[in-house]
């Protein structure tokens, strides 16, 4: 995982999610206080690129996320009622929830592009997320949160 700063950090989100880049920012915030409005105040998010082979998931991964810069606990809201979790997981299963609600929204417009630039972001973190990215204690609440 490597966390893309300076120079690089300005057209992060347009280089990824293309014209949608503030739709997808958007969505950013307005799901993180839905979830956790107690918590979640605004707050600096990082950007992050995993790139590389798993070995252990046998894939090619080539994910891009935001993640909220926190050292505190942040709760979920889902189906299965509230999951507190680390700052990083919560991040991650943030962005999963996003990137396939804009696959469907874009889906439904027509708009194949789009549909697919969402759906590949999506694939792509789910699998670094189940690789190395989340460590095996979180994978239990990345689960219940992104269900």
């Amino acid at each position: 995982m490597k966390e893309v700063t300076g120079k690089q950090r300005q057209n992060f989100l347009h280089d990824k999610a293309g014209r949608a880049f503030m739709q997808f920012e958007n969505c950013v915030f307005g799901t993180a206080n839905n979830w956790d409005p107690e918590n979640y105040a605004g707050g600096f998010w990082k950007f992050y690129e995993v790139k590389g082979h798993d070995e252990e998931m046998e894939a090619d991964v080539d994910a891009w996320f935001m993640a909220l810069d926190e050292d505190e606990e942040m709760t979920a809201a889902c189906y299965y009622g509230e999951v507190k979790t680390d700052a990083l997981t919560w991040s991650v299963a943030l962005n999963l929830v996003i990137f396939s609600n804009l696959s469907f929204h874009y889906d439904d417009k027509g708009e194949k592009e789009l549909t697919q630039l969402f759906s590949n972001a999506y694939h792509s973190l789910k699998n670094a997320a189940f690789g190395k990215l989340i460590p095996n204690i979180n994978l239990e609440h990345l689960c219940k949160i992104i269900d």
